[in-house]
């Protein structure tokens, strides 16, 4: 349903909730959209998922590390991207409707 809303291929959502691949900013007003709240609303929800539930596990949350930037692609055990983080946030928010 997502990836419809989206006008990705399954396999690329799959991409988008693992954080293999970056959300855009144009991807977050749309599932803002989806969902019927605000984008700052979502961003709010990302950050109370992250502090919540991932921070006092141990997880470290980092940005995907893109091609064209300088930087390590090292992605420790225990480490989450940004992304997969709005993934979590979706699919608990589809999943309570």
């Amino acid at each position: 349903m997502v990836a419809r809303h989206l006008g990705v291929a399954p396999s690329s959502y799959s991409r988008l909730e693992t954080g293999q691949t970056a959300w855009t900013v144009d991807m977050l007003f749309q599932i803002s959209e989806l969902l019927g709240i605000g984008v700052n609303e979502l961003i709010q929800s990302v950050e109370t998922a992250i502090g919540d539930v991932l921070s006092p596990q141990g997880c470290e949350v980092l940005p995907v590390a893109r091609s064209n930037t300088t930087g390590s692609r090292h992605r420790a055990a225990g480490s989450l991207v940004a992304g997969a983080a709005l993934g979590i946030v979706l699919a608990g928010m589809l999943d309570s409707d």
